[in-house]
């Protein structure tokens, strides 16, 4: 594939996408929750955008994560100006609208973060079709030129070629995140959080989660991870399996794994009937990768971590 820029013309190469109208009741709820008039603008084109791309890659037949993404997280998209995409393996694909005649396109700064690509979405004045521009691999000075953006013919190969993402635990201390780690009350809330998350911590832990869906259509599970430093290298790990907020139980035969770095199965548990949790807690070192993996039925996902 070159990686050589050329014009891009909006009419021939731009991909038309139908928004339908739950997308359109979807933006404006989102919207409805903002304190201002500016920021309910920004959400709705956000979500317009945001579903825009994932209906088209939906199409392709690719694998996306609409609910983990930041922008479907009522805390995250009010906290930060970001239009993300999960895609599951790759990472983040982050999708700005623009209006017809704009030559440019502002990224914000949270918004460059762990990203695999940058989609670029003309949202109609009538709002009921969009047009996908174009992508970029990266962003300079904050904006992406209209008219030196890739075709989508090309986003196939750009997603499939992007390395695994793997969350580092050990950055957390460094108050980095990837894109979709979130707070435990972000996503369970307060009253729900995990039984471990109510304990003491100090400079020394960490806790955070991450919403996975399992296959396009199936449920949702919330792992919540407690990371603690014991020594200079040592680090102590509590992986739990929650329902999201909304839910009281995990699904019955939810299957729990857990994989050292040469992918052998060395935990495992399996949700039985009215199971709230599942847990694991193991110790590891500076450096050390895992694997959880999740399945149900002939559904399933897995993610690495580095500690």
């Amino acid at each position: 594939m070159s990686n050589q820029t050329s014009t891009l013309n909006i009419d021939e190469q731009g991909i038309p996408i139908l928004i339908p109208n739950w997308v359109r009741q979807t933006a404006r709820k989102f919207a409805g929750e903002q304190p201002t008039e500016d920021k309910a603008n920004q959400i709705y084109r956000n979500t317009l955008a945001v579903c825009a791309v994932n209906n088209y890659l939906k199409i392709l037949g690719m694998s996306t994560d609409l609910t983990s993404s930041s922008c479907w997280n009522p805390v995250e998209r009010f906290a930060a100006d970001v239009a993300d995409l999960m895609i599951p393996d790759r990472g983040v694909l982050e999708c700005r609208a623009i209006t017809p005649g704009q030559t440019t396109c502002a990224v914000s700064l949270e918004a460059q973060v762990d990203r695999v690509g940058y989609v670029v979405v003309q949202i109609e004045p009538d709002e009921m079709e969009a047009t996908l521009v174009g992508f970029a691999r990266t962003v300079q000075d904050d904006v992406l030129q209209v008219s030196q953006l890739q075709p989508l013919d090309d986003l196939p190969e750009c997603l499939e070629s992007a390395p695994p993402l793997i969350y580092n635990l050990s950055q957390w201390f460094e108050n980095v995140y990837e894109a979709g780690v979130q707070t435990v009350e972000s996503l369970l809330g307060c009253e729900s959080a995990p039984a471990f998350a109510l304990r003491a911590i100090d400079e020394n832990t960490q806790q955070r989660c991450l919403l996975f869906q399992l296959g396009d259509a199936g449920p949702s599970v919330v792992l919540v991870i407690g990371i603690q430093e014991t020594s200079s290298e040592a680090r102590d790990i509590l992986l739990e399996v929650c329902p999201p907020a909304g839910q009281t139980y995990l699904p019955e035969q939810l299957r729990f794994v857990l994989q050292n770095e040469a992918d052998e199965p060395v935990m495992e548990v399996t949700s039985q009937l009215e199971n709230r949790n599942l847990q694991f807690e193991f110790s590891g070192q500076v450096a050390d990768r895992f694997t959880v993996e999740l399945s149900l039925d002939d559904l399933s996902m897995s993610q690495e971590f580095l500690i």
